[in-house]
């Protein structure tokens, strides 16, 4: 199996659906097998604009949302108690330990704009801009 194998770093759940849950808020799927039974520590992320609720999406473990037209669902969510401060930890520290995984963490500050933090970040054009 690839995730055995070669241990990528990020993986995208897909539009489908499994016993009518979409893959992107599906907690058995993500927690339970890629999480749990394969030991997967990567990053994972919805598939390019689905339409899924973000609060049930990082409550079954997908960590990033691509690509949302802006975070205020995710404040919502938070201020309503639907997704708990630990498991934005959780999700946000998949992120970073994959990026330490990376040549990026050994870049210097120095070397490194200032990026003002925003999931605009990974919404692009299709030309990587």
């Amino acid at each position: 199996m690839v995730i055995k194998t070669a241990n990528p770093g990020t993986m995208m759940t897909s539009y489908n659906y499994v016993n009518g849950v979409s893959t992107g808020e599906h907690y058995d799927l993500i927690t339970k097998v890629v999480r749990g039974e394969w030991k997967w520590d990567g990053v994972l992320e919805s598939d390019w604009s689905e339409n899924i609720n973000t609060a049930v999406m990082v409550n079954a473990g997908n960590n990033l949302h691509s690509c949302t037209p802006d975070i205020s669902d995710i404040e919502k969510s938070f201020a309503q108690n639907m997704i708990t401060r630990e498991k934005l930890i959780e999700n946000a520290t998949y992120i970073i330990n994959v990026l330490m995984r990376t040549q990026a963490s050994s870049l210097s500050e120095s070397t490194i704009p200032t990026i003002v933090a925003s999931n605009k970040l990974t919404c692009t054009d299709g030309n990587g801009t």
